[in-house]
Order: structure tokens, then sequence, then C-alpha cells
């Protein structure tokens, strides 16, 4: 609406423009010359108020404009937030049209399911051929359920992975669209299958020594009156068997104890060849028993210090060095030593034993794993033993090496992170 002035403004414009009218007309006379002036002075009043009009116009659409530019840069922001959280999303997320088109992939689903080009724009089928996906994400767009997928695929590195595939509806440019999250269970797929072979080899190897505990009591309750060395001969197996349950128990604990973590040591400053020296001194006499050289070669430097826990790192010495001695033939040869390797300590026990093939190399520090028939032969322990080696060195930050031939002997390269002396 105009202003009071404004129409007062508008009015002296036409009356301007009628005087103006009128004096032309006298002058030249003719009533067209009259009219021809008056439409002219019209005219310019009418084009004066419409300038008027916009410019009040533009003046109030200007904060609308401002209003809007601001809720569009807000929009962009959320939009590129949305894509920025779903880009990096640890899930697999594809999203699917009604027409079969990809219309948006994040990263993490190109890479579980190999899809080497760009998929948005493209049908599904030609990135991804799992009967199963497109099976379980067809009737989602009938019936807004949501389904769910197990399929097996190769990822871009090769590795087999097992995803768990969630197809759901959801609202998109008013057609709707499936969703696709895709969550990588291979790992918990390969922790409930250890659990499950752990649970079988701990029933296994409980179930052994009770059973032949329980023969043997059975054979001493018949023969204890009659033959009493008999007697005698079985109590000796039975109490064998339970040391043997006795060990396997007390290596379940310390086991447990690797893996619960460095909370669980005290760590401190331990010097490794001292340590070494001891579990020498306990394995000596069953070295002995077999003609096994057991040497342990001292460095002339500065001793090997190491920031670990001293039980742990016994605990280490003794497995890898019984494990020597078990697995080398008489007349053979056992070193254990110690060594700096940089920020590192190296606990290292090489014999010439039966050594161990390549494709089981991997596979020795798994519970309960013994190998060949070759080690199996030349093993009575309780088959944790490396296990425990493992566990226990990286709970106190170092790794394991190994290097082995068969009929040529292994060596056992442990690394602790080392201390530097005091002078």
């Amino acid at each position: 609406m105009l202003s009071p002035v404004q129409i007062g403004a508008v009015g002296v414009v036409i009356a301007a423009a009628w005087t103006l009218s009128a004096v032309v007309a006298a002058r030249f006379g003719g009533s067209l010359i009259l009219l021809m002036a008056i439409g002219g002075a019209l005219a310019v009043a009418v084009t004066w108020l419409l300038v008027v009009v916009v410019q009040q116009a533009a003046a109030r659409l200007r904060p609308l404009e401002d209003e809007l530019l601001g809720l569009q840069r807000q929009l962009q922001r959320q939009r590129a937030q949305t894509a920025t959280v779903v880009e990096n999303l640890g899930s697999g997320v594809i999203v699917v049209d009604r027409r079969g088109q990809v219309v948006l992939a994040n990263s993490a689903a190109k890479q579980l399911f190999a899809i080497e080009r760009q998929p948005v724009g493209h049908q599904l089928v030609e990135s991804i051929r799992q009967p199963e996906l497109l099976q379980a994400m067809h009737p989602v767009f009938a019936d807004h359920a949501p389904r769910e997928a197990v399929v097996e695929v190769r990822d871009a590195t090769g590795a087999r992975r097992v995803l768990r595939v969630l197809c759901v509806w959801i609202a998109y440019e008013g057609a709707g669209a499936a969703l696709l999250e895709a969550r990588d269970e291979s790992e918990s797929r390969h922790l409930e299958e250890m659990r499950r072979e752990f649970v079988a080899n701990v029933s296994h190897e409980l179930k052994t020594p009770l059973a032949a505990i329980k023969g043997y009591a059975e054979t001493v309750e018949l023969a204890i009156g009659d033959d009493p060395q008999a007697a005698l001969h079985f109590i000796t197996q039975i109490l064998e068997q339970c040391r043997r349950l006795e060990r396997l128990i007390a290596d379940m604990m310390t086991l447990a104890r690797a893996q619960a973590g460095v909370q669980y040591l005290r760590l401190a400053t331990v010097d490794m060849a001292a340590v070494i020296a001891e579990s020498i001194t306990t394995y000596a006499p069953v070295a002995a028993a077999k003609s096994i050289q057991l040497e342990h070669p001292m460095s002339d430097g500065e001793p090997t210090l190491i920031y670990a826990d001293r039980e742990a790192v016994l605990t280490i010495a003794n497995n890898l060095i019984g494990n020597a001695i078990r697995y080398t033939p008489e007349g053979g040869r056992v070193i254990a030593s110690s060594a700096r390797d940089g920020a590192f300590a190296v606990l290292s026990v090489q014999d010439n034993g039966v050594g161990i093939p390549q494709h089981e190399q991997k596979r020795v520090f798994e519970r309960f794993y013994r190998g060949d028939k070759t080690r199996q032969r030349s093993s009575k322990g309780t088959g944790l033993g490396l296990a425990i080696v493992k566990n226990l060195t990286q709970a106190q930050g170092g790794r394991i090496e190994l290097e082995s031939r068969p009929n040529h002997g292994s060596t056992f390269k442990i690394y602790l992170p080392a201390t530097v002396p005091a002078k």
C-alpha cells in the first residue's frame, strides 16, 4: 500500500502533467493535441507509480530472499555432513531405486563387495552377483518389510568374507528405495568357530585322562587282592594321568592370564639372560637324559634388559626350551640365547630337531595343535605351550618369529621391548 506522501506525489505529478497539457493545447490549439498531451502525462505518472510499487515489493521480498539463501546453504551443509558420515561408516551402505539402479554406495560397500567401477547409475546386478541378496531385496519394494541375507564374498584383497546384509525400505524421491546395510561378520564367525573348537579340544583332552583313570581304578579294584604288584602299577598310571590333568589345567589358567592382557602382568626391568639361565638349569636334567647339548652362549657386552613380566618371560623360555628338547632326537643340540636388536631384545631358541613343515608354521600357535604325526609321537605336552608363548609375547608388546625346515630343526625368536641399561 502507498503511503500518504507517495499518493500526494502522484497527485502532484498528474496535476503538473495536466497543466502542461493545457498550456500546450492553448498555444497550438486543437483537442487532439490536448488528448495526446494528457495521455503522455498519465503515462509518465503511471510509470512513476509502477516504479514505486516495484521498489516497495523488492524491499519486502529481500528478507525472504536472504532467508531462502540461508536455508539453501544450511541444507547443503546438512547434505554434505550426511554424505561424509555415510561415506565413513564401517558398514557397507547401498541404496537401490525401484528400477534396480544404484543411487548411492559408500566406500565400505565397494570394498566388501569388491566393486571395481563406480556403481552409481548402473544396475545393482552389474556390480553384485549374489542371488541370495537380490532375492531378499526385491520383496522389500512390495511389502516394505525388512529382510536379511547372509552371503559369502571375496573382498578387494581376495579374502573370503561372510556378510550379513539388512534390506529395508526407505522413502526416496517420492517413489521409495531399498537400503542395503552390509556388516562383516567374518571375525565373529571365526571367533565362534575357535570357541567351538576349543570346547571340543578341552573336552577331548579332559576325557582321555579321566577315562584312563577310571579304567585303572576299576582294574586296581579287581587286582588289589590277587595281584598287589599289578595294582601298584595301575596306581602309578592313575597318578600319571592325574599329573597330566594338573598340567592341562595349569596351562589353561596360564593361557587365560596371557589372553587377559597387560593389566594382569607385573612389568619391570628384567635381565633376559638371567631368565634363560634359570630355564636352562630347570631343563638340564631333561636334556641330559636324551644326550642333548643344551647351550646358553653368554654375551660379552651389556646385559640384555627388557621391560616385561619376569614370570611371563620365564614361562616363554620354559615352553620354548622344553619344546626344543621334546622335538629334538637323542644326541641333538639346543641353543638358547639373548641379544639386542634395535628397540627390542631377542630371546632365541634354536634346535636341530624334526622341524615344522611350511604349511603348519602358522597353525602351531593355535591351542591344542600338535601338527603332523612325527610331532604328535614326540609330544607329551598339553598342546597349549606355543599358544601361551604367543599370547604372553603379544601382551608385553612383542612379536614372535619362526624359521623351520623339516628334519633340519627350528628357530623361535621372541622380540620384547628393551630398556636402556643404567650407566
